[in-house]
């Protein structure tokens, strides 16, 4: 007897379009908050590596800037002296004291030394921060550290893997989010795409689970980040009035 041929069996399970395409689940759109979190965490990150690296420099960057200070605070009583005895009113004081050579040069010292004491970090900061996103980005779980902990991830518009030119592209673009005085950084609060100016650049999305919302411990830290730059910022404010104020007061009374 013949037998009937049986039919192969067709593998009919649903195709992974992840593993073909390079996309994933679209998600949601991450809140600003939840992208200011993450992007915090990195950046302390970043910020410890870069401060290891660049310590050697701290120390004489620091004393070339304090002996500007002082060289300004002593110049200025001269400075000042010589513009009230030349000034016939209160609005020729103003242009006495920015032509004075002696002020010009000590205030172009403490400019010199301001730019020598923050380069280093900086250049330092861009160029990890640089390494760090990029190879976190286009990893395949497509997120930094500071996203990973708060469940983000960053794709393409289409919902695509980032190429490392595409991820270049987003990091160099955040400069201009920095130079817009963050405003480029605000614009992610707009929903609903939540979109920071650099991600609008590069064709890129910062994404979430539905229903992620930023953690108590972010919102402690996130806090806490704020308070202690604006606790660094005011305290050399402070320490630099304080010089001028002396050196006012040295000019004043004489």
């Amino acid at each position: 007897m013949s037998r009937t041929a049986t039919p192969p069996v067709v593998d009919r399970a649903p195709i992974n379009r992840a593993a073909v395409d390079g996309t994933r689940d679209a998600g949601v759109a991450a809140s600003f908050w939840l992208r200011s979190a993450a992007w915090s965490v990195d950046a302390t990150l970043i910020g410890v590596a870069t401060a290891l690296l660049t310590a050697r420099s701290w120390l004489p960057g620091l004393a070339r800037l304090d002996a500007a200070v002082e060289r300004i605070g002593e110049a200025l009583p001269q400075t000042l002296q010589a513009a009230v005895e030349q000034a016939s009113g209160v609005s020729d004081l103003l242009p006495l004291l920015l032509g004075d050579p002696l002020l010009a040069q000590a205030t172009s010292a403490m400019s010199s030394a301001i730019w020598q004491l923050l380069l280093p970090p900086i250049l330092m900061f861009t160029v990890l921060g640089a390494l760090y996103h990029v190879g976190f980005e286009c990893s395949h779980r497509r997120a930094s550290p500071g996203k990973r902990l708060l469940g983000l991830w960053v794709e393409s518009r289409g919902g695509r893997r980032l190429r490392p030119v595409q991820s270049l592209l987003r990091f160099g673009a955040g400069a201009l989010s920095w130079l817009t005085l963050n405003a480029g950084h605000a614009m992610a609060a707009m929903p609903p795409q939540h979109l920071a100016l650099h991600d609008l650049l590069a064709g890129t999305r910062v994404r979430t689970r539905p229903g992620n919302r930023l953690p108590l411990w972010a919102m402690v830290w996130l806090t806490a980040f704020m308070a202690l730059q604006a606790v660094v910022v005011l305290k050399w404010s402070f320490a630099v009035a304080a010089r001028w104020q002396l050196a006012l007061e040295s000019a004043l009374i004489g």
